[in-house]
């Protein structure tokens, strides 16, 4: 229902999450990875993390229910990073605050999905979400001016020169959002000549 019968007609890309830089370059390694389909039992969760690349990420849920816990990125510091990783030494979900006494410091927020609500996690914020029903939904990671900085910090630190490049050379990635920007529908959203436009948030 959501991509509706192929090829996708009844599928639109929100404003919001329209200027995907992924979408922008010819050869970019996740422009075709993004949306996906999640689907999960009631028995499933995440441990505490930060997502791929510091991208950001939005889970549009279809059906069943998920339980989600955020901090913020500025609580790094109470969270107990294990260096080098996306992961964290601390159990959001059963937090032993006697261990880790820094804890008590991170302000956590709470929220329970429900079916049609979309959930947007910015790039870098820790969080950690499990299942309270089997659940199917779309969701999609992705970086547009928001977050870019963090996803060149991440390649630089992977060594990845060529994403570097192709995200600092101001030619095969343009920069830049468009405050008129509309809904796309699929075919729209991927096949937009990005290096035609003209951007007025950056």
């Amino acid at each position: 229902e959501v991509f509706g019968p192929a090829p996708y007609t009844g599928f639109h890309m929100p404003k919001y999450f329209a200027g995907d830089y992924f979408q922008r370059g010819a050869f970019v390694r996740y422009q075709h990875s993004w949306p996906s389909l999640f689907v999960g039992s009631e028995e499933t969760e995440s441990a505490l993390h930060v997502d791929v690349g510091g991208t950001n990420f939005w889970l549009h849920l279809l059906s069943g229910r998920k339980e989600w816990r955020f901090y913020s990125r500025r609580d790094l510091i109470n969270l107990y990073w294990k260096p080098s990783t996306a992961h964290y030494y601390i159990d959001a979900f059963r937090p032993k605050q006697e261990f880790f006494p820094l804890l008590k410091h991170a302000d956590l927020y709470t929220g329970i999905q429900e079916p049609g609500e979309l959930m947007f996690i910015p790039g870098g914020n820790p969080h950690a979400v499990r299942n309270l029903e089997p659940i199917h939904g779309v969701s999609m990671n992705y970086v547009d001016a928001s977050n870019v900085w963090m996803y060149i910090w991440t390649q630089l630190q992977e060594e990845e020169w060529g994403a570097v490049e192709m995200f600092t050379d101001n030619v095969s990635i343009p920069h830049g959002l468009r405050s008129d920007q509309q809904d796309l529908s699929w075919g729209e959203w991927k096949s937009t000549s990005w290096n035609e436009l003209q951007f007025d948030i950056f």
